[in-house]
């Protein structure tokens, strides 16, 4: 009987930590979350404001000088982007910083 008892109270003992730790998981998961948004908000603040003051800087005359230089725009040919992905891919190959990835084929 009493073998039946200490096994029981160590069974609840035992159930309620592994409830605790869960609900301490999940509590630090949200404090994490709220402090991630936290940080989100902060860089689209900067963002909006760094845009802001690119907006008053740039004068409306230049912008078009700048558009009629390029002459018209065309959207981007599907034979064009993968030309440009393979240049960029054979571009990160040259200037990769990992020696082992360099290595594999």
């Amino acid at each position: 009987m009493f073998a039946k008892l200490a096994t029981l109270i160590l069974t609840m003992g035992l159930i309620a930590a592994v409830l605790l730790a869960t609900r301490q998981q999940r509590v630090q998961a949200a404090r994490d979350l709220a402090q991630v948004q936290q940080r989100v908000a902060g860089h689209d603040h900067t963002l909006w404001r760094l845009r802001l003051e690119i907006a008053a800087r740039l004068k409306s005359d230049l912008v078009e000088n700048a558009a009629v230089k390029l002459g018209p725009l065309v959207p981007i040919s599907a034979e064009r982007f993968r030309e440009l992905v393979r240049r960029e891919s054979e571009q990160s190959a040259l200037t990769s910083l990992d020696p082992v990835l360099d290595a594999q084929p």
